[in-house]
């Protein structure tokens, strides 16, 4: 992969010139962070609790919903 200059140009002291060149410093992407535990560094799980059944709800039952107004959805 080529760096693609942003700008050029050169800085002089007396009559020492030293050509200079501007680069983008990122990389295009995401950067993801996992939740980790600060004692052993392992990974955290996300559990989604149901408060009126009182368990642990799965990956395979959670749905997205949009608040029209007060507990209602959509």
């Amino acid at each position: 992969m080529a760096m693609q200059g942003i700008w050029n140009g050169t800085i002089s002291f007396s009559l020492v010139a030293i050509p200079v060149q501007l680069v983008k410093a990122v990389e295009p992407g995401r950067v993801s962070f996992h939740l980790l535990h600060n004692k052993d560094y392992s990974p955290l799980l996300r559990r989604m609790y149901c408060p009126q059944e009182e368990k642990i709800v799965g990956p395979d039952e959670i749905i997205r919903g949009y608040e029209v107004g007060p507990d209602k959805y959509i």
